[in-house]
């Protein structure tokens, strides 16, 4: 696993935990991004995906890091990060 870092299995182990917290953390975040939204903007079916996203990345994440798998925990840090851009960009395009 060279490509992680250094080698050992010290690196790995802290990719998978930087990769769950990050997951776990955005379950919050794009909750309260999505309630803030829909109080300030109102409805919009797009915001499901703030929803319905951030938890499966959280259980990705958390699956990753407890079964050591790099590939899983990355997928689940994608998740997490391209939630708030694909859910405003579609709130966006809803709204036009």
């Amino acid at each position: 696993m060279s490509f992680l870092g250094g080698g050992d299995g010290e690196a790995l182990d802290r990719f998978l935990s930087k990769g769950r917290m990050l997951c776990l953390a955005a379950v919050p975040v794009c909750w309260a991004l999505c309630v803030f939204i829909i109080a300030e903007e109102g409805w919009r079916f797009s915001l499901l995906i703030g929803f319905l996203l951030p938890p499966v990345a959280g259980y990705l994440g958390v699956v990753g890091h407890r079964e050591v798998r790099p590939g899983m925990t990355a997928t689940a840090a994608a998740i997490a990060v391209a939630t708030v851009p694909l859910a405003l960009g579609l709130a966006w395009l809803e709204g036009h």
